[in-house]
C-alpha cells in the first residue's frame, strides 16, 4: 500500500474517523470528496459554501441537505453504536468502507483492510484508551507494519501481529507489549 492512491485512501479514512469521533466538520469537504461518500463536485461546492456562509460548526446542522444522506447514513450508523465504539468500527468497515474499497481496486482494498486491522489491534492490544488516539495509532501502525533490518542475507522483519497474517517465516519471535502476571 505504498502508492499515492493508497495514501489518499488512508488519509480519507483517517479524516472520516476523525469526524465520526470528534464531530469536527473541518475535514468534511475532504471526506465528502472521497470515493467512500462519492458526492458530486457541484454538491461539494454548495456544501462548502453553506458551511462558510452560515458559519456552521456543528455537523448535524447539515442533515437537511439531500446530497448528504449517504454520509449521514454512515455517521448515524456509527454514532448509534457509540456505546461500543469497537462495534461501531466493525459496522463502519464491514458495511461501508470495505465493500466500497473492493470496487476501487486491490491496493485500495488492501489499504482499507490494513487500517481496519490496525483498529482491531488498537482495541485488542493497545494500552491507549483515549479514542482520539485511534487516528495516531493508524498512522503509526501503517508506517511500521513492515521494516527491514540488516543486510539481504540476514533480514529481520518487524510486523504487527495483524500485518503478519498469511506470511510464512522460518522463525518467529513474538514480543507482547504487556505481559500478564502468572497466577500460581
Amino acid at each position: 500500500s505504498e502508492n499515492a492512491t493508497s495514501e489518499y485512501i488512508k488519509d480519507s479514512i483517517i479524516s472520516l474517523i476523525d469526524i465520526l469521533i470528534n464531530d469536527d466538520p473541518s475535514d468534511l469537504i475532504t471526506v465528502l470528496a472521497s470515493p467512500f461518500i462519492n458526492i458530486s463536485f457541484k454538491d461539494i461546492v454548495e456544501i462548502k459554501d453553506k458551511i462558510e456562509q452560515d458559519n456552521i460548526t456543528d455537523i448535524n446542522d447539515l442533515k437537511k441537505i439531500n446530497s448528504m444522506k449517504h454520509f449521514f447514513g454512515i455517521y448515524d450508523s456509527f454514532k448509534n453504536n457509540s456505546m461500543s465504539m469497537y462495534k461501531g468500527f466493525g459496522i463502519l468497515f464491514n458495511n461501508y468502507l470495505l465493500p466500497t474499497a473492493i470496487t476501487l481496486g486491490k491496493d485500495q482494498f488492501l489499504t482499507t483492510n490494513d487500517i481496519y486491522n490496525s483498529i482491531v489491534e488498537f482495541f485488542e492490544t493497545s494500552v491507549l484508551k483515549d479514542y482520539n488516539d485511534i487516528t495516531t495509532y493508524i498512522q503509526i501502525s501503517s508506517e511500521v507494519s513492515e521494516m527491514m533490518i540488516g543486510d539481504n542475507d540476514s533480514k529481520v522483519k518487524l510486523h504487527t501481529v495483524h500485518s503478519a497474517k498469511g506470511k510464512q517465516f522460518d522463525a518467529v519471535i513474538y514480543v507482547p507489549k504487556k505481559t500478564k502476571p502468572s497466577r500460581i
